[in-house]
């Protein structure tokens, strides 16, 4: 499954900033938690031309937006698509919409087990439903924070009466 994640840029910042101030300021980043090795590796680069420091937070993908939809104070916010209520909230420059990052995901089996219906969205729907919440996600193996808290309630939820 290839999910595109569009994303507000941090482009308009850098030619704001570039190009409009001659004094140092910091910056606030919110994003979601996906992107945090990309934005992390970029930002030493983006502090040392500029002289601005960049405060980035990371949460889930729904967090960021709700963020940026309640009006959150950020600088430069990147959130994952559909991000039509983002726009509608009125708080970012319509025409800083940027595409910058394409998310792939997949999913394994372990050698030996049979392979399981993955073929439609009901077939993965019908499959998670059916598994024991422990085999479907294992907390241990999840560099995410945000995607952990994302699998545990989705459990709950599938658990509940």
């Amino acid at each position: 499954m290839n999910l595109d994640f569009g994303f507000f840029t941090w482009k308009l910042v850098q030619s704001f900033i570039l190009k409009g101030l001659a004094f140092s300021v910091e910056l606030t980043l919110i994003a979601p938690g996906g992107i945090r090795a990309a934005i992390t590796q970029m930002i030493p680069d983006f502090e040392r031309k500029t002289g601005n420091t960049v405060k980035a937070t990371f949460g889930s993908g729904g967090g960021t937006k709700a963020q940026v939809v309640k009006g959150d104070a950020f600088d430069v916010p990147i959130v994952q698509v559909p991000y039509e209520d983002v726009i509608k909230s009125g708080h970012v420059v319509v025409a800083s919409e940027t595409p910058l990052a394409n998310v792939s995901v997949g999913l394994a089996v372990r050698t030996g087990a049979p392979k399981p219906d993955i073929s439609t969205a009901d077939a993965v729907k019908k499959l998670l439903l059916g598994t024991p919440a422990d085999e479907v996600f294992k907390l241990d193996a999840m560099a995410n924070a945000d995607s952990v808290a994302w699998f545990s309630a989705f459990a709950r939820r599938r658990a509940a009466p």
